[in-house]
This record gives structure tokens, C-alpha cells and sequence, in this order.
């Protein structure tokens, strides 16, 4: 079993795409729907990076959560990230921005 502070798994797989390029264009497109101005990637960005991409299952066993709220920041970096936080947008996190500012004081 291998275990970090985050997640323990069993025998990761090594998962054979068959075009990884595709699965990145994928991935890229997921995360990035719901940004104002998402990245996007040429063909030649994602054959480049797909070069050097080995996919990997993990099936994870345990999960453990850890709620840091801005942990070895400091202050302004802490405070910048709470103002992002509170801006409209699909990043919004009113509450968590709360918190992190009551971990302030």
C-alpha cells in the first residue's frame, strides 16, 4: 500500500490511452467550462503534452480531509486569496472565504 498525508490506494494502473491528446483536450475542457475565459488548447499544445503524459488509476482505499485555510501564507497572500474568493464568478466561496478570514485573527 502507498499512502501520503492526502489518500491511500492499491496497485495503481497505468491507463493506455488511445489518443492522449485527446483525453487531455478532455480534461482541459472540463476544468475550464465554467471560467469566464477558459484556456483552451491547439492541436501542437496538446500533442506536446501529451508526449510526456502517462495516465494513472488510483483506486483509492482511504481519504482523509484536511482543512488548512491558507496554512504557511502570509497575511496579504491570504488576504488576497479571501478577496478572490468573494468575487462573482464560478470560483465563488463565500463561506470558505469566511472562515479563512476568522483563521486570520
Amino acid at each position: 500500500m502507498r499512502a501520503n498525508p492526502a489518500f491511500a490506494c492499491d496497485d495503481p494502473d497505468v491507463v493506455h490511452l488511445g489518443r492522449p491528446d485527446d483525453e487531455i483536450h478532455r480534461l482541459v475542457a472540463h476544468f475550464e467550462r465554467g471560467v469566464e475565459e477558459p484556456a483552451q488548447l491547439d492541436s501542437d499544445q496538446g500533442a506536446k503534452i501529451a508526449t510526456g503524459t502517462v495516465g494513472i488509476r488510483l483506486p483509492v482505499s482511504r481519504f482523509v480531509c484536511k482543512r488548512k485555510l491558507g496554512q504557511n501564507k502570509d497575511a496579504a497572500t491570504r488576504r488576497q486569496v479571501i478577496a478572490a474568493l468573494r468575487e462573482p464568478g464560478p470560483y465563488n466561496q463565500t463561506e470558505l472565504a469566511d472562515e479563512m478570514e476568522q483563521a486570520l485573527d
